[in-house]
């Protein structure tokens, strides 16, 4: 029987609203030493763009943080740390990464931030990852799991 890899480390949040997602994101970023690949998982609408924008502030990105749907990756360069944002919902398939010229920002030393990771993930950099999973819990309330793989 093989081994189940098990993440090395679990951070378990609950959140009453987006502002505490922000702040719990923000928190989070404090840690981040600059070269992570963090995958957002979660349903349409459940908060995926606000932690996005926490782990921004936390990054010291005071400019506005919006969620790259159309163009699929948007750079921040403004920060302590380079941040990588990028949203594949609206891709078609994993290959269109490939003719986008999207493989190289993949793999660049920044932090990676990937909305809707799971469509590209025979395209995902092999090294260590963080996934950050958001569940609706109610409303406004969230359960936020932070897993180090």
């Amino acid at each position: 029987m093989g081994m189940v890899k098990q993440p090395k480390r679990i951070l378990d949040y609950v959140s009453e609203n987006a502002v505490q997602t922000a702040q719990i994101a923000e928190t989070f970023a404090c840690d981040l030493a600059g070269n992570e690949l963090i995958l957002l998982n979660g349903e349409v609408g459940v908060g995926k763009s606000v932690f996005a924008k926490g782990v921004a502030s936390g990054l010291e990105i005071f400019i506005p943080i919006t969620s790259p749907t159309f163009t699929f990756v948007n750079v921040y360069t403004t920060g302590r740390a380079l941040l990588s944002h990028f949203d594949f919902y609206r891709l078609e398939s994993p290959d269109e990464i490939q003719n986008l010229g999207l493989l190289d920002a993949l793999e660049a030393p920044s932090i990676r931030l990937i909305e809707w990771g799971e469509r590209i993930s025979q395209y995902l950099p092999k090294q260590d990852y963080i996934s950050v999973d958001i569940q609706r819990t109610g409303e406004n309330r969230r359960k936020i799991k932070i897993s180090f793989w």
